[in-house]
């Protein structure tokens, strides 16, 4: 709820949120909460951008990056956000559109190659391709990474703050390739899936209202 109050221009519940896990002292989770603190900067950078702040989003994803970047030894759930975050970087800086881009496969090449059953890492190759132009041969396996990552569980992993989160991104981009692609009877079904599963996301909402017209 902290993401859909920021969206909407509340920022103050997703600031406390990183604001607390700066004040985590516990030296042996430092790599995690690292994590967790650069995910935080990626949902308000993208807040911002939605609110049109743009220095302030961009000095956020900034600021996640380098957290991921400073991690040595980078796992797949590292690599996978670092991707998304480093293709949203595009969003604050247009000029960087090639090599950001190009870098972002990169993180997401690595991402599935330490973990093939990572979600997060499918959904970061779809949105690659989804986003590709299709002049330079984009759009022709972004259907298939989203329904792979679909078919994928949240995580493989035990732990309680391991990452979960991307199955809800992974609707929204899945109906926007449908909708792109004029397969609006696909598009209305994930729609539908998707909101089953997350009945408050504005996105999915509003493209559910578009496609019952």
């Amino acid at each position: 709820m902290a993401f859909l109050t920021a969206i909407k221009g509340d920022f103050s519940s997703l600031q406390k949120i990183e604001k607390s896990l700066n004040t985590i002292s516990d030296q042996k989770d430092t790599r995690i909460q690292n994590y967790w603190k650069a995910y935080a900067d990626y949902k308000l950078a993208i807040a911002c951008l939605n609110n049109k702040k743009m220095a302030d989003g961009n000095n956020y994803n900034a600021q996640g990056i380098k957290l991921l970047k400073d991690t040595k030894r980078k796992n797949s759930e590292e690599y996978a956000l670092l991707g998304m975050m480093t293709s949203l970087s595009i969003s604050f800086d247009r000029t960087t559109a090639m090599s950001a881009s190009g870098e972002a496969r990169g993180y997401y090449e690595k991402a599935a190659k330490l973990d093939a059953k990572n979600l997060r890492a499918y959904l970061g190759k779809g949105s690659s391709d989804f986003y590709t132009p299709k002049q330079y041969g984009g759009g022709l396996i972004a259907e298939k990474l989203f329904l792979k990552a679909l078919s994928l569980k949240d995580t493989y992993a035990t732990a309680a703050n391991v990452p979960t989160w991307g199955r809800e991104e992974v609707y929204m981009m899945l109906v926007r390739f449908y909708q792109r692609e004029n397969e609006n009877q696909k598009a209305l079904l994930y729609c539908k899936q998707g909101l089953k599963k997350f009945p408050y996301n504005p996105r999915l909402n509003k493209a559910l209202k578009d496609l019952s017209k």
